[in-house]
């Protein structure tokens, strides 16, 4: 899995070369130094692996898997070649202000380095989608649920889900992959379109399945579950 995919500030825990869609998106608050690094492989051995598994992949589909990924990584090498210094300026501009307390100069260091996170989002969107059409609408949805069920797998590692709770989520992970496969474009509005329904999902996996004690709030119960009433809450935003 390349490190050069995850988190256009944030982006993408176990997608293609793990999935279609970015996980629990978060607007970066700093371009990150290590975003400039060369990119990895787009498609790993074990990755492909995964995708055999999961999506029951044809020797002709893992061999035009290979190929496409091979091209996407060339792809990215070519943008880190022609852009990523500039990215990397933008880092060590960030780093300069805030050592020296200058909001503004911070601020302005973060407005330089959005165009260029979203330009490689895009090119990133576009390379995922090449690999994406290889499979059947069948397979991207198995392999876009498997890729959310693993986002959430990460997400709560610590609540040590039971069976039920994993099938339970497993369900969640099948509708979302649907409602993120209806999302066309490649934009930026794409992205956060995808990434709200990934947050959703991840929200409420937190509100719907785990219990108290597994969110560490003992105020609070999903539903049909017994224990105190829970607290009043403002309305979650839509």
């Amino acid at each position: 899995m390349t490190r050069w995919m995850l988190w256009l500030g944030a982006m993408a825990i176990g997608m293609l070369a793990a999935g279609l869609a970015p996980a629990a998106p978060a607007p970066p608050d700093t371009p990150k130094a290590d975003e400039a690094k060369k990119p990895e492989s787009f498609l790993t051995e074990s990755e492909l692996a995964l995708m055999v598994r999961e999506c029951k992949l044809s020797e002709d589909q893992q061999a035009r898997l290979r190929e496409a990924a091979a091209a996407a990584t060339a792809t990215a090498q070519e943008w880190q070649k022609t852009r990523g210094a500039k990215l990397e300026a933008c880092q060590r501009a960030w780093a300069a202000a805030r050592a020296a307390g200058d909001a503004a100069a911070m601020q302005k260091a973060l407005n330089d380095a959005q165009p260029l996170l979203q330009e490689r989002q895009a090119l990133l969107t576009r390379v995922q989608r090449s690999i994406v059409a290889i499979l059947t609408p069948e397979q991207q949805a198995a392999w876009q649920a498997f890729s959310l069920l693993r986002t959430v797998a990460a997400v709560f590692a610590k609540a040590n889900l039971t069976s039920e709770q994993v099938a339970t989520c497993k369900a969640m992970c099948t509708a979302a992959a649907k409602d993120i496969l209806a999302i066309k474009g490649e934009g930026p509005e794409t992205v956060k379109a995808q990434g709200a329904v990934v947050s959703k999902l991840l929200a409420d996996v937190r509100d719907q399945v785990l219990t108290a004690d597994q969110r560490g709030d003992p105020t609070k119960t999903p539903a049909g579950e017994s224990g105190p009433a829970p607290a009043p809450v403002a309305p979650r935003p839509k």
